[in-house]
């Protein structure tokens, strides 16, 4: 009959959703047919309509409880309970950064990600795994006259397997010692997924010939295990009537074909110049068939970037590359964690601020996401802990409340991370003199006891275990902005009237603060030039 919600167990316990599609789903000894794995496109179907019922469930859940759980100013709430107001009180929450996925959950590990980068510098290698429906691992189980598009639940739970292995291999030290990494999970709407992978290795110090070792981009010989796999995976083009083909231009979108060179160049380009040899200096060519069914000779101008070794291990579309500059750093980091992809634009001249029912109506799920999702696998991850530091003005911290335990609220809201922070550099004499965001490398929060504790260990500054990152602030918000600046550039403040104290002279503002200690500049200069024009200048 199905899953509903009284649906139980035969030890009479309550199975959740997610129990019941992961019990259902798997092969068992036992059962001699599943019809969910005869079922082909049918059970895809079954599955992505299972992932929206459970999400739906999740999202009801959110909207129910706007009403009875809110955030707000710890100020604010104060001034509430002494006149009994309440229920006037709080801002509806909206899709929150727990839902993974969400827009806001991304945006998060995007600025955990850009925390590593603060910490190490430029990622040295940025790699992008994408499963092959024709691995030996996913045929094997295949029935009579199936195909990997038919079992999306076997290529799912191989690719994870491949990621897991790959992961392994790069932290015993593939490339060296791995002293940071950041990976998200992405699914193709034709139902492959894929892992965009960035690595930070210690002392990596690139050279041509150390590139070389690491990074091919040409055609190997005739003879070479990997020849199959990279002229068939590996060859870009030809591009004329593909989706990478600008028609009104007459080039490729993604700068195919490249410059044939002897040797591979470092330079000041996002990624590096690979060597790419041409059939007179011994390079290999492939025929391939254009969109007019013509033969066409491909040389080592059209090869995606590749791992020799990796090819050969994974036996799958592997693309690796060099980040030579940091003016890569941000394009590669949120281009990774860019998010689902958008099956759905409208415009809407109501603007509609409601992030679930845009959440729900714009995004795509693919049978592959929805097993990833049920099998619990993680969608980002990272090699670092990063913890998230507050920032607010005196009394403005958040409380989350609801109306039967708002005194309790208040009380567990008045110390912060912000304050507690001022009170160890009080009282722990190993804390004196460091900046806000380095709090976590030598301290541990206490949850229960809302304190700062000193790390026991991973408190090696050539080596910090934990990162911490200052939360991001608008700088329409000019004073919680300003505040934020100070404490990324003040070591050791002990209160918020210690940030304001400059050279001795308490300022009344966290802005005149900045300007005083050259954080910002003044407004002075523009008001002079706009006054000066008032009196001087003509309407005409």
């Amino acid at each position: 009959d199905g899953w509903n919600i009284y649906y139980k167990s035969t030890a009479e316990k309550k199975v959740s959703l997610l129990q019941y599609v992961k019990f259902h789903t798997m092969a068992r000894e036992k059962v001699k047919f599943n019809p969910l794995h005869h079922l082909n496109k049918l059970s895809q179907q079954w599955i992505v309509d299972q992932y929206c019922k459970h999400e739906q469930s999740q999202m009801i859940w959110i909207r129910q409880n706007q009403k009875t759980i809110r955030a707000d100013r710890y100020v604010k709430v104060q001034e509430n309970i002494n006149v009994e107001n309440i229920a006037q009180t709080g801002v509806p929450t909206i899709l929150p950064s727990s839902h993974t996925g969400s827009p806001r959950y991304m945006h998060e590990q995007c600025q955990d990600a850009m925390a590593i980068v603060r910490e190490y510098g430029k990622p040295d290698l940025f790699i992008t795994l994408t499963a092959n429906p024709d691995w030996e691992e996913i045929k094997r189980v295949l029935r009579p006259g199936q195909t990997p598009q038919d079992r999306s639940d076997i290529v799912t739970r191989v690719f994870n397997e491949k990621k897991k292995q790959l992961l392994k291999e790069i932290k015993q030290g593939l490339f060296g010692r791995l002293i940071g990494r950041v990976h998200s999970v992405e699914f193709q709407k034709r139902g492959l997924p894929h892992i965009h992978l960035l690595l930070f290795i210690e002392n990596f110090n690139a050279t041509p010939d150390k590139i070389d070792a690491i990074i091919c981009a040409e055609i190997p010989q005739p003879d070479s295990p990997i020849y199959d796999i990279v002229t068939k995976a590996y060859i870009h083009g030809p591009c004329k009537g593909r989706a990478c083909w600008d028609s009104s231009k007459k080039i490729c979108m993604q700068r195919f074909p490249y410059p044939l060179r002897k040797n591979t160049e470092l330079g000041d380009n996002s990624f590096a110049n690979y060597r790419r040899r041409g059939v007179a200096d011994g390079g290999q060519t492939v025929m391939k068939v254009d969109c007019d069914k013509r033969s066409v000779i491909m040389d080592n101008s059209t090869v995606v970037a590749y791992s020799t070794y990796l090819t050969a291990r994974f036996n799958c579309h592997i693309n690796v590359e060099y980040c030579a500059s940091v003016k890569s750093i941000k394009y590669v980091v949120k281009y990774q964690l860019k998010g689902q992809d958008m099956a759905t634009v409208s415009v809407d001249e109501t603007q509609n601020t409601n992030e679930i029912t845009k959440f729900q109506q714009y995004r795509y799920v693919s049978a592959t996401y929805a097993y990833w999702r049920f099998y619990e696998y993680e969608i980002c991850s990272r090699y670092r802990a990063v913890v998230r530091l507050p920032v607010h003005l005196p009394g403005c911290q958040t409380v989350i409340y609801n109306e039967q335990n708002v005194h309790q609220a208040l009380e567990n809201a008045e110390i912060t991370k912000l304050t507690a922070y001022f009170v160890a550099n009080i009282e722990l004499p190993d804390v004196k003199d460091i900046f806000y965001k380095d709090m976590p490398k030598c301290c541990v929060w206490d949850q229960p006891n809302k304190q700062w504790k000193l790390r026991v260990h991973g408190k090696s500054e050539d080596e910090p275990m934990t990162i911490g990152r200052i939360t991001t602030i608008h700088p329409s918000q000019v004073e919680l902005f300003c505040l934020r600046q100070l404490l990324v550039n003040v070591k050791g403040a002990t209160s918020f009237e210690s940030i304001l104290t400059v050279n001795e002279v308490q300022h009344e503002t966290f802005k005149a603060a900045c300007i005083a200690l050259g954080l910002l500049e003044s407004d002075q200069m523009w008001m002079d030039c706009m006054n000066n024009v008032v009196h001087n200048k003509s309407a005409s």
